[in-house]
């Protein structure tokens, strides 16, 4: 029941069982943000929530060291760490995971596709 998703919004039904399934959460508890693009620590967050939810708990947490590493967010902390030991993701080269910057169509492809080959989808 975000106040920014309407009911006939052609995506409404999907944030709602995503949601539900408690693989996303809203910028708050009122405001989903549905146009707003995602950063590579929110893509890990959910990455690592979705597969939760297929295959069940992820038990290898272990950060690569990336000299950014103490920038991704506290809230992200642990996600990151699982998406990157888990080999969901990876980081963008130079030794960096860049936390903060703005993912691509061809990143959330490339983490889906490992999503799908690591749960057998």
């Amino acid at each position: 029941s975000f106040v920014d998703v309407d009911d006939k919004a052609w995506y409404a039904q999907e944030i709602a069982a995503a949601y539900d399934a408690k693989l996303i959460q809203g910028r708050s508890a009122e405001v989903f943000a549905p146009n707003e693009r995602i950063t590579r620590e929110e893509m890990a967050v959910m990455i690592v929530r979705a597969f939760e939810y297929g295959s069940g708990k992820v038990t290898s947490d272990t950060m690569s060291s990336f000299d950014d590493s103490g920038s991704v967010s506290l809230w992200a902390v642990k996600d990151v760490r699982t998406a990157v030991s888990s080999g969901l993701m990876n980081g963008i080269g130079g030794g960096k995971f860049a936390p903060g910057m703005f993912t691509t169509r061809a990143e959330a492809a490339n983490v889906i596709y490992k999503l799908l080959t690591m749960t057998g989808s």
